[in-house]
């Protein structure tokens, strides 16, 4: 029997170079042949680790003479044992036994490959402590000589036992199941080394949901998903739980279940109590039927019933399970606004005001810190976000924190700029003697008695608002009821002065992006002639501006 053919790794890159231009040729010339038979001339080859052999030298096929021009498949049973190219070159990893399986047009053959250990003369293992996360595992730096031996053969033990060990893809493992020091014993014949390594545990920092709100029909389901940071935190079960189990069911997989009509919390809970929750409605019928606003291609938000409005009397519940001064609310009507009484916030203002600097949630920036000087808005508030810290009183029903939330400039961007027909649904218009922007559903269709035109005017001018789609309380509470959603035009609050007041509408989206180096917000704008979603001027220094809110839920 041949002897076996060792091949440098020199030597093995340049045939698998040739192979690859002969394959190419092969590919282009194959068309047409019909294999009859395909075998291997031994039934088995023998290998010490690290070397190669080319299978092309034991493979038969008839006809004879068409095998150079063929394609030939190669698949190893076991890749840790002996691993194949494309081109036939088996490759011996770690002592054991494996079959490669040869294949073309429909024939296959098959070759067993033993491979027998190569001895190893030495070992190096790595110095000092090294560090390690409960229940992460961690590859254990150690090589071996000579480089071609696996490092398999070597006998490696753990103290404590309450650590493992496991050898894969060509390295060994460590996982502790409990923090604590560990040493690592590595033994080959008589020579005997250790390595230290200090398990810790790596808390979890925070938990996220793939929903802040949803909205489902009688025994449908929506599945929740947690999100644990950091990702090698060493506790990342989550424990779930329904505020009223009467009305939705959560299992330990985050399936939710709509019982009956209602609406209640679903919470998330990680270790060390950090907790997400997702306001889920049940309704009667399916949600496809709401009035509802596609943000992405398979995502879409339902509208608030009015701009968000905040006082500093009362109390609220945030997100964070405290209790803090001060109510939020929205609007009663679409479109209403405060309009003068903006001026006069402060933290001592008891009045409604209705303009916010961005981000000032109530967390770690309240409504009233950026009303009298021109600074720069809230940047590092984790909870920027009004609807996802906040509970918010609409009328006499309370939404948790969590049930709405700010749209992105995306969100506005597909609404205005890339849903279907979005042309056509949207426009300026003037309701019950306030100007604004209507936007209509995706699903929109017209009640018989009132008319839209969409679209604005060729030049700006407030009066323009007058001339189309000026629509009584009453008209517009037939387009509110086929889910037509008011963007009232209540200006904007530079420090304690107001501007524009029922011309122009400037609105916060949630979200900020680089521009050139500068972290910009970017607001939703509309005036008479004019809507889109604009960056800041300058970045940051215009957060303190106040601009109007309008929240979404998620559907």
């Amino acid at each position: 029997m041949r002897m076996t053919r060792i091949f440098t790794a020199g030597i093995l890159l340049a045939l698998c170079g040739l192979l690859f231009w002969q394959c190419k040729d092969d590919n282009e010339k194959k068309s047409g042949f019909i294999v009859e038979s395909m075998a291997f001339s031994e039934e088995e080859i023998t290998l010490r680790e690290g070397e190669f052999d080319d299978l092309y030298d034991y493979l038969i096929v008839e006809p004879e003479g068409i095998v150079d021009t063929l394609t030939i498949d190669f698949e190893s049973s076991n890749k840790e044992v002996a691993s194949v190219t494309g081109s036939g070159m088996v490759l011996a990893s770690s002592d054991g036994r494996c079959t490669v399986t040869a294949s073309a047009y429909g024939k296959t053959a098959e070759i067993d490959v033993r491979v027998t250990p190569l001895p190893i003369t030495d070992f190096d293992v790595p110095s000092g402590t090294l560090q390690a996360a409960v229940n992460v595992p961690m590859a254990l730096d150690i090589t071996v000589t000579p480089a071609q031996a696996s490092p398999k053969r070597l006998n490696v033990s753990v103290q404590p036992e309450s650590a493992s060990l496991k050898f894969e893809n060509k390295t060994w493992k460590f996982t502790a199941s409990e923090a604590g020091v560990y040493t690592v014993s590595v033994e080959n014949d008589e020579i005997v080394k250790t390595i230290t390594v200090e398990a810790k545990v790596k808390p979890v920092e925070s938990v996220a949901l793939n929903k802040a709100s949803v909205a489902i029909p009688i025994n449908g389901t929506v599945v929740l998903t947690a999100t644990i940071l950091p990702e090698d935190a060493t506790y990342k079960t989550v424990t779930w739980s329904s505020g009223d189990n009467s009305i939705v069911t959560v299992d330990e997989n985050g399936v939710c279940r709509g019982l009956k009509i209602g609406k209640t919390v679903v919470t998330a809970t990680a270790e060390g109590g950090y907790k997400a929750t997702c306001s889920v409605r049940v309704l009667e019928q399916d949600p496809s039927t709401l009035p509802l606003f596609s943000v992405e291609a398979d995502k879409w938000v339902l509208f608030a019933p009015g701009n968000l409005q905040y006082t500093t009397t009362g109390t609220h519940s945030c997100a964070d399970g405290t209790t803090k001064t001060g109510t939020w609310r929205f609007a009663q009507h679409q479109y209403d606004y405060i309009g003068a009484g903006n001026s006069n916030i402060s933290s001592t203002y008891t009045g409604w005001v209705d303009l916010f600097g961005w981000g000032v949630t109530g967390y770690g920036a309240h409504p009233y810190t950026t009303s009298t000087s021109a600074t720069y808005g809230n940047t590092a508030d984790k909870y920027s976000d009004w609807g996802t810290y906040n509970a918010i009183q609409n009328g006499t029903d309370i939404d948790e924190p969590g049930a709405w939330r700010v749209p992105t400039h995306s969100d506005f961007h597909y609404i205005l700029n890339v849903r279907a027909n979005h042309a056509n649904l949207k426009g300026v218009a003037k309701v019950n003697g306030v100007n604004g922007l209507v936007l209509l559903p995706d699903n929109w269709s017209f009640p018989a008695e009132v008319s839209f035109t969409p679209g604005v005017a060729s030049q700006d001018g407030a009066a323009y608002y007058s001339t189309v789609n000026n629509y009584s309380e009453a008209q517009w509470k037939q387009l509110e009821d086929y889910g037509a959603v008011f963007l009232p035009a209540a200006g904007y609050r530079m420090e304690t002065s107001l501007y524009k007041q029922n011309e122009d509408g400037r609105y916060w989206t949630i979200g900020s992006y680089n521009y050139y180096g500068t972290t910009r917000i970017v607001r939703l704008f509309f005036s008479s002639n004019a809507v889109e979603c604009m960056r800041n001027y300058d970045g940051t220094s215009l957060r303190y501006m106040g601009y109007s809110v309008r929240l979404v839920q998620d559907f």
